[in-house]
């Protein structure tokens, strides 16, 4: 579990109002949204230190209950270190609905491969700018209010980022983006949270409404040939996640396949649903078409996320379906215990973003690994299964779930035409892919890497003129098997090759079913070996 010291929590929410957990301290602050009774009583509320109240005018005061109550203290969330402070507006220095995609950019920007240059605009005190700038990326922090950006110069210097390549600028968003027009600056990515309303260094006045259209062909125009993401959020009264869609369809030109608008929420303690708190856009991860560049994948379902979860993968995230929280409790617990982030969407939200034609209401996303030959582990009589060229995702899956079964010592994949982690891939091998030791290779370098370690190479082949009952495979073997059309290449000519008998008049098998039988062949040959073998 995270330290509940140092994080945040949302504890409980209702009656217009949320008890938090910031730090050391707890706080009551308003919440429009949260029109429902609270789930603790009142004398859990009583608990708070502090509890703000707004005024008429739109600010208003906190009303202390500890009079130790530092005016300013340290937070750790999502990975970054923000320094706290009770405002006259009641916020905190942070928005933690924010931070599922603050983790989703340092995704984008870590497997980027390249230098990634980053604007950051109403950028406040420095979120995003934090979690860009910790994976390398060249960062323009800009918001109109100086104080607010040596704020964030303070986070900064607190995560130990003061030297960072952060350039911070105290300017009206518009003018500055205007001028980087004019000037030809490009960004890869571009992170926007505009206030509903607004005035800038000089008086300018800002109201969303109005000026987020023209603002947004502004970002088109500085977006780079290659981008990595754009990321919009508001928390203004009325605009829905579907409007925020409408708006960058239109005006930044992105295709509606590639938009993914939700709900941020903040996930509460106990309970299987979360606080609305904000619409929010990004571009839905299921479009990359380069998951090795992009460095993420979607995990489908409860099954997968278990599998997963069991075998030590780590999940960044979990979007979740809000109609599916009550039965998934214990598994969504034990995501955020692994320090995984969880993001409850409505039903209709999910329908939208989930994989599939039925999917079942828990979409994970997360870091995607691509282990090499050398990352193997090495055992004294291992059991190999090589796949050459394979183009079927179902194909994949389920010779996964045979190589799962079998206890196969890893799984290669050379020169394939489907991806180890294509959703489809993760679906059909019902999470065994999490459970395998999977390698991808050249066929070149996978033949010199199993002739190095002594291991006999058995190729598969529908004509070979020996059957795979006469090949011993207690020894250390390799099961060679070629794509579903074409079989396999040239570079296994050399190796020993098997044939399964056919009594009918198909001369093959599907490429799935191969694996199967071959590799519970060598099953049976290990087990009936050790129960031959004398007692000692």
């Amino acid at each position: 579990m995270n330290d509940t010291t140092s994080t945040y929590r949302l504890l409980d929410s209702g009656h217009s109002r949320k008890l938090e957990q910031v730090g050391p301290y707890r706080l009551v602050r308003p919440a429009s949204h949260a029109i429902w009774p609270p789930s603790h009583p009142v004398g859990f509320w009583e608990t708070a230190e502090a509890c703000y109240q707004r005024g008429p005018s739109g600010s208003g005061s906190w009303h202390r209950k500890r009079h130790d109550l530092p005016a300013m203290w340290t937070l750790t969330y999502c990975g970054l270190s923000l320094r706290v402070k009770l405002t006259d507006f009641g916020h905190l220095g942070f928005f933690a609905e924010h931070g599922p995609h603050w983790q989703w950019l340092r995704e984008q920007i870590a497997v980027a491969g390249r230098p990634v240059r980053v604007l950051n605009a109403f950028a406040y005190t420095g979120s995003s700018t934090l979690a860009a700038a910790a994976e390398g990326a060249q960062v323009v922090h800009l918001d109109a209010a100086e104080g607010i950006v040596a704020w964030a110069r303070e986070n900064a210097q607190l995560a130990g980022l003061a030297d960072a390549p952060i350039r911070w600028v105290v300017e009206d968003v518009t003018k500055f983006l205007s001028r980087e027009v004019r000037r030809g600056n490009r960004y890869d990515a571009i992170v926007l949270d505009p206030p509903s309303f607004g005035r800038g260094p000089k008086g300018e006045v800002w109201k969303l409404t109005h000026d987020l259209p023209p603002l947004l062909d502004l970002c088109r125009q500085i977006l780079s040939d290659s981008p990595l993401a754009v990321v919009l959020s508001t928390h203004t009264p009325g605009i829905t996640p579907l409007v925020l869609e409408n708006m960058l369809a239109g005006v930044v030109g992105l295709e509606r396949s590639q938009l993914c608008s939700m709900e941020m929420l903040i996930p509460q303690c106990g309970s299987p649903h979360g606080l609305p708190s904000g619409a929010l856009n990004l571009v839905k991860l299921r479009q990359y078409r380069e998951r090795a560049k992009q460095g993420t994948l979607l995990i489908d379902g409860a099954r997968a996320l278990r599998m997963a979860l069991s075998n030590g993968f780590p999940i960044s995230a979990v979007y979740f379906s809000q109609a599916v929280a009550d039965k998934q409790v214990v598994l969504l617990q034990k995501v955020q215990d692994a320090g995984g982030h969880l993001q409850p969407v409505t039903p209709a939200v999910f329908r939208k973003i989930g994989y599939g034609e039925h999917p079942d209401g828990l979409l994970g996303v997360a870091p995607c690994p691509y282990v090499t030959l050398a990352d193997l582990p090495i055992t004294s009589k291992p059991l190999y299964l090589v796949a050459e060229g394979l183009e079927k995702p179902g194909n994949l899956g389920a010779m996964l779930r045979s190589a799962d079964a079998a206890r196969v010592t890893a799984l290669v994949l050379c020169d394939g035409r489907t991806d180890l982690w294509n959703p489809n891939v993760i679906r059909a091998s019902q999470g065994a892919c999490f459970a395998v030791p999977v390698a991808v290779a050249t066929a070149k370098d996978a033949l010199l890497w199993l002739r190095r370690g002594a291991v006999q190479i058995i190729a598969a082949a529908p004509l070979a003129p020996r059957s795979y009952y006469a090949i011993d495979l207690r020894l250390p073997s390799a099961l060679v098997l070629g794509a579903e059309h074409d079989g396999l290449t040239s570079v296994w000519r050399s190796e020993t090759r098997v044939c399964i008998p056919m009594a009918g008049q198909l001369d093959s098998l599907n490429v799935a079913q191969t694996a199967s039988i071959l590799l519970f062949e060598a099953v049976r040959q290990r087990v009936n070996s050790a129960l031959d073998r004398p007692a000692t």
